[in-house]
């Protein structure tokens, strides 16, 4: 019991440890880096937050569409159509200003 007791304190110390190098590397290397990295942090949050709030208003329409008579079929279809469309227009878009930088970046970069 003891040599466990005696192997994790050992090693959270060698994890604060590691963590006040990593952190002392991360001010004098690049000051603006935690704040990026606190930054990143706030931005997972704050999408979080509206998929909880998306899911919300999602399930309040699933409910009104069903007191209405719309049958679970006909939603599942109109979910599909539109998943398929928020996923392949922007791929659609995102491939054609591929195709149209690597053309004008041939004719700028022989």
């Amino acid at each position: 019991m003891v040599t466990i007791v005696t192997g994790m304190a050992c090693a959270s110390v060698g994890i604060v440890l590691g963590f006040k190098q990593i952190t002392e590397s991360i001010y004098t290397d690049d000051p603006f880096a935690i704040n990026y990295l606190l930054f990143e942090k706030e931005g997972e949050q704050i999408e979080l937050k509206n998929i909880d709030q998306e899911l919300n208003q999602a399930n309040i329409t699933y409910h009104a569409l069903s007191k209405i008579g719309l049958s679970e079929n006909k939603m599942k279809s109109a979910a599909t159509i539109q998943i398929a469309a928020l996923f392949f227009i922007p791929l659609i878009v995102a491939s054609t200003l591929a195709v149209i930088g690597s053309s004008s970046s041939r004719s700028i970069y022989p």
